[in-house]
């Protein structure tokens, strides 16, 4: 499916339609109020810390104190769930009073057959309450840096219309746009299929060369706008 040209685009072309419902299905946004964990290998093969570090760092960014975000091992994917299920058990129990707080080392690494594979140094921090990630470090990350540094606030909807169009449609171009700005517009594979430089307030753009199907159009200048475009003939 990710044949070269359609994965570089999904890496490095941010209005990217599969970019644009992957932000709009993320899971960071919005802000704890109660105590949440975060736990993560090092050594995990199948999903990136940085899902645990982005996170974590997205929740400081919206104003949460309630955040833990620590290592538990350098294990692979399957070798360190047996600790995070754990782990997650324990604070479920503490919050209950079920149980009380915290867990002996030497408690722990009984009920775990993997447990003398275990850096358990990480592990001991993780069941520190008070032990968390260093958020500058964290922000060190490129990729972490990377999509805090777009500036999601600066790119709004784009009027298009008529919508769905088999027609012409007219896309109105804000004042701010700025000089040099340009009109792109995308297929659901990410292929390029229309780009001009954008000269005037209202463009005017046949839809018939294009086939049926939904389009990403996305405006970059000074301001960036995004909208969909539905194509029904």
């Amino acid at each position: 499916m990710f044949v070269p040209k359609y994965l570089w685009n999904i890496q490095y072309n941010y209005f990217h339609p599969v970019n644009i419902d992957l932000r709009k299905n993320d899971l960071i946004n919005w802000k704890p109020k109660t105590d949440l964990y975060l736990y993560f290998s090092t050594g995990d093969e199948l999903v990136a810390k940085e899902n645990s570090m982005l996170a974590y760092l997205s929740f400081l960014f919206k104003g949460s104190r309630k955040v833990t975000c620590l290592p538990v091992s350098s294990l692979t994917h399957a070798a360190t769930a047996p600790y995070v299920l754990l782990l997650a058990k324990i604070q479920f129990d503490c919050a209950s009073g079920i149980n009380p707080c915290g867990l002996s080392l030497t408690a722990l690494a009984g009920l775990l057959k993997s447990g003398s594979t275990t850096d358990l140094s990480m592990f001991e921090a993780a069941l520190n309450e008070n032990a968390t990630l260093d958020e500058n470090e964290i922000y060190a990350n490129r990729e972490i840096k990377t999509y805090f540094d777009v500036t999601d606030e600066k790119t709004q909807l784009l009027n298009i219309y008529p919508n769905p169009s088999n027609d012409v449609v007219s896309i109105e171009i804000p004042s701010e746009l700025g000089l040099n700005s340009r009109l792109s517009m995308y297929d659901m594979q990410g292929k390029i299929v229309h780009n001009e430089i954008v000269t005037r307030d209202i463009i005017q753009l046949n839809v018939k060369q294009f086939g049926t199907g939904v389009y990403k159009i996305v405006l970059n200048g000074n301001v960036n706008r995004t909208a969909t475009l539905v194509v029904n003939y």
